[in-house]
């Protein structure tokens, strides 16, 4: 689409030229649309709580956000539904068997990286093993920002403690 000065005129778009080519605007959106849908990489973050309180496990050195706090997960392999990831993902690093996965409770794009964080509550069974993280803990919404969480994460513990305060002051449970 072209849009330059006009004369006078009325309408919608007074003051503008506009050309359309259909064909040409359809063949941009197509490649934008096919361009994003490559680039962008869904992960699936399980937001694990008992008790009031919520599970973090600190990344390894040697991966992306080394040393930083997050809610274990990971990315979802071509065709692998958020439930069948987080399944696979919490068996592999915490050796937890996911008997729920609940809705979409917060997504976000991760600066710097094609990832799309979907953060979504999780009910599993059994106790964590740290198969893969350095460390874990189980923090209350407060205490969540006292660690250093990667960037999403910190996005998401920023909403869970506006969700829990509004939730506070209605003088309801913080559970979701």
């Amino acid at each position: 689409m072209v849009i330059g000065p006009l004369s006078k005129g009325g309408g919608p778009f007074c003051g503008l030229k506009v050309h359309k080519d259909i064909e040409y605007l359809e063949l941009l959106f197509s490649l934008r649309n096919r361009m994003t849908a490559e680039n962008v990489q869904h992960v699936v973050a399980a937001v694990i709580e008992h008790d009031g309180r919520y599970l973090l496990c600190r990344r390894p050195e040697h991966k992306r956000h080394g040393l930083l706090w997050e809610f274990p997960g990971g990315k979802l392999e071509p065709e692998e539904s958020h439930f069948d990831a987080a399944r696979r993902e919490l068996k592999e690093e915490l050796n937890l068997e996911l008997e729920k996965l609940g809705d979409l409770l917060f997504s976000v794009k991760d600066p710097g990286s094609p990832f799309v964080i979907d953060f979504m509550r999780a009910v599993v069974r059994g106790t964590p093993e740290l198969l893969e993280h350095s460390e874990l803990s189980w923090v209350t919404v407060s205490e969540l920002q006292s660690f250093s969480l990667a960037p999403t994460d910190q996005r998401f513990a920023e909403f869970l403690g506006t969700e829990s305060s509004a939730v506070d002051k209605k003088g309801a449970s913080t559970k979701y």
